[in-house]
Order: structure tokens, then sequence, then C-alpha cells
């Protein structure tokens, strides 16, 4: 069953199409590259997939069920994860905690992960987490402390805590320092490995690159190639949208 389904999707702000009839798939296990120059509708349409925005026609499907106009609280309940450009980390929460906070449908409450008081199964789950990104030896240092790159690596953490059927990536690798990068990389094909369809938001042509199987590419609100990256290189439309203006 694909993991993520856009069909026609359009949105206008008063007489701009920023998002002007795009669909898109993502199956599970797939990396799937959102490019394009900055102003091109990523941001529009991604806030319409993850229920930021309410788009104005079109259809959002996750794991073959409707899921538009959903708030983004219901989308994280039935699957679908966002990251964003920001950091979503409590400094002075321990690593380990922080997992522990993304944990949904569990019973549990906030109180209870705060004060250490979460159940065994679940912090063991959580302390796997941190194993899957390689941070376990930090896991009750204070979130805080930690570098901008490693704070990713908990919010990853916390991201497979949730067991989604689709994650949303927005630009993770920005801000981050190469050494870091390349632990980066390697936890986002992780994330796919496990089953979880992901759609990448990514400036970095390198990046994108070694991550994604096939990539859009979009421009004024609508896509304009649809492919490998190998082909991305060469096509015509995509080297006008980022260097003919």
């Amino acid at each position: 069953m694909t993991a993520l389904v856009v069909k026609h999707l359009k949105k206008a702000f008063g007489g701009t199409r920023a998002v002007d009839d795009i669909s898109l798939t993502v199956q599970p296990g797939q990396i799937v590259g959102l490019l394009g120059p900055n102003g091109s509708g990523k941001t529009t349409l991604v806030n319409c997939i993850s229920g930021a925005l309410r788009p104005d026609e079109g259809q959002v499907e996750l794991l073959g069920r409707p899921v538009t106009g959903l708030n983004p609280e219901t989308l994280s309940e039935r699957g679908l994860v966002r990251t964003f450009q920001t950091l979503n980390i409590f400094p002075e929460i321990s690593c380990l905690g922080n997992v522990l906070l993304a944990q949904r449908k569990t019973g549990e409450n906030i109180l209870s992960t705060i004060t250490g008081r979460s159940s065994r199964a679940i912090t063991e789950r959580a302390y796997e987490c941190l194993v899957h990104v390689g941070m376990e030896k930090f896991a009750y240092r204070l979130a805080g402390g930690l570098s901008y790159g490693q704070q990713r690596l908990i919010e990853f953490a916390a991201t497979f805590m949730r067991n989604p059927s689709v994650v949303i990536l927005d630009e993770p690798t920005a801000g981050v320092n190469p050494a870091m990068i390349e632990a980066l990389l390697p936890r986002i094909k992780e994330l796919a490995r496990v089953g979880a369809g992901i759609l990448l938001i990514e400036h970095n042509m390198k990046v994108a690159s070694y991550l994604c199987d096939t990539s859009y590419v979009m421009n004024f609100g609508a896509v304009i190639f649809k492919g490998s990256m190998e082909e991305l290189r060469n096509d015509p439309k995509v080297i006008d949208a980022y260097f003919g203006r």
C-alpha cells in the first residue's frame, strides 16, 4: 500500500497560485526529494499535506485513507510526522526524556515522562531509538548541552519512537556542520529501511543525490520535473529554475 498519495492539490493566496495542481506519491521505504528554488511553493505544499494549511482543492491519502484537512496532531497520531528546520528539542530535559516525549498512544502523560516514571518497556523502547542513531551514550545528558548536529540525531530518535508511516523532513542538514552531516545521512536512510516513506525537502544537491530514490522539482507552484537525480542535473527546466533568474 502506498504510504502517501497527493492528488491534484491546489492552494492560492489572493491571485497567486502557490500550489498549482500537484500530485505525488511516496512508497513505504522510499526517500522522495521535494526540491526547487526559494519561493517555488515547497513549504506551502508541505503545509497542505501536513495539516498546517487546508488546500483549496485536491486530496491527501495516508496509507490509503483520506486525511485532507486533518490537523497536525491527528495526522501525527495516524503516522505522519513532520520535522522542521528549527529543532523541536527540550534543552532542559535529558536526551532519553526527549525521546520519551515523542511517544503516542501509550496512555502515559507528560509528567510521568519528565519525572522518570515511564514504564520499563517504554523506556527500553526509547533507549533502543537512541541506539538506532548512535546516541545512547548521551541518554541521561541534558539535550541542551549537545551540539546542533547531535540534537538533530536526538530529534531523529524521537521520530523513530513514533513508528511513523510517513516522515516529512524539512531541511534536516541545514545548519549542521559537514562532519555531523555524514552521521545524519545514514540515520535518514535507516528511517526508510525500517519502512517509513520519507518526503525530503532539501537544498543541498549532494545530500539529495545521496538520499533520494526519485525527486520532484517545483517552480512557481507547479511540478516541473519528476525523475532520478541523474536526470535532474541535465533537465533544462530545472537548470533554468535554479540559474535562469
